[in-house]
């Protein structure tokens, strides 16, 4: 179920992306649910809300470095400006 979120199918990763796999055993670990609220105060790219939310718990991150979630990147190949909702 969570094959989808593997990091190489993602558009945007940061320089600490966590794998997807770490991120759904934390979800397990956390006994996330549907309406449970989930924040993230490191979120980065936010590998473990994308996790949470599989789960239906509701989302919320922040952090410390507003570069990685306002600016993002450019794509490599079309040169497309990414970020963390794309």
């Amino acid at each position: 179920a969570y094959e989808k979120y593997k990091l190489s199918e993602r558009r945007y990763l940061g320089p600490t992306s966590m794998d997807h796999e770490l991120a759904a055993i934390m979800a397990n670990m956390g006994h996330v649910r549907e309406g449970n609220v989930v924040f993230d105060p490191y979120v980065g790219t936010g590998s473990i809300l994308v996790a949470a939310a599989h789960h239906k718990a509701r989302t919320v991150g922040g952090d410390i470095d507003i570069r990685v979630i306002q600016f993002g990147k450019k794509a490599k190949k079309s040169n497309e400006r990414l970020d963390v909702w794309t």
